[in-house]
């Protein structure tokens, strides 16, 4: 086992995600009562007038919501314990891959390889290990015999 800091990149939980449920039922319902609208009575084209104004709200409420995942706040220094089983890389129960980026000099750490694999949208940690911490990281990896990319 290690342990080192790492910036670690704040994930979207689930309290953020159900807000895009709003995004992805505005168009559904615009669509809806316009039909309705054509078809129905015409009160339902001000139902889809009210329904078309109201991306702005929800527009701004999903980038109140996630504005802590973007930009400099999306990164914060977590101490991080690893360990290598079976030739693999885990910290709490996640498969993680490693590479080390030459120009940034520093070593990334994320599960989206394994997300790729495995048709699974979900990226439960991606961080990074900057100088002075790399050297540490690279000979525990050697010691463990873990060959990254």
């Amino acid at each position: 086992m290690y342990t080192t800091v790492v910036n670690v990149k704040k994930i979207m939980d689930k309290k953020a995600s159900r807000g895009l449920i709003l995004l992805f039922m505005w168009p559904v319902l615009v669509i809806t009562s316009l039909i309705l609208g054509v078809k129905v009575s015409s009160f339902f084209i001000l139902v889809m007038i009210f329904l078309f104004l109201s991306i702005i709200p929800i527009s701004i409420y999903i980038s109140k919501l996630s504005a802590p995942l973007r930009g400099k706040d999306a990164f914060q220094n977590k101490k991080v314990t690893f360990h290598v089983k079976d030739g693999s890389l885990y910290t709490d129960d996640i498969i993680l891959d490693v590479f080390f980026d030459s120009e940034e000099n520093r070593v990334e750490i994320s599960d989206a390889g394994r997300v790729r694999d495995t048709h699974d949208l979900r990226i439960r940690f991606f961080g990074y290990i900057e100088e002075p911490n790399i050297e540490g990281f690279m000979d525990f990896l050697k010691e463990q015999d873990y060959h990254f990319m």
